[in-house]
């Protein structure tokens, strides 16, 4: 399973900092969904969705990104955390 960031207003899926394409295959798979999470934070990032990407596409799962409201605390391991 691939986990990417999906502009919900463009189909764009992230490739990294200021970098977007259409082909899910080359987007950027992040380690843990937290991870995509805080990239839309670190990024200001908004109308984003997380795909959770498999092999057969019919099992895609893709949630949004609501971060409005949200305080920006970003974890970075149990326990600790870093206020950006």
């Amino acid at each position: 399973m691939r986990r990417l960031l999906q502009s919900i207003n463009t189909g764009l899926y992230y490739q990294g900092p200021g970098a977007w394409t259409r082909d899910s295959g080359v987007a950027y798979s992040f380690h843990r969904t937290s991870g995509a999470i805080e990239c839309c934070l670190r990024e200001n990032l908004s109308d984003m969705q997380v795909v959770l990407k498999f092999e057969d596409s019919s099992f895609d799962v893709r949630f949004p990104c609501f971060l409005e409201g949200v305080p920006h605390v970003v974890t970075r391991h149990a326990g600790t955390h870093r206020h950006a």
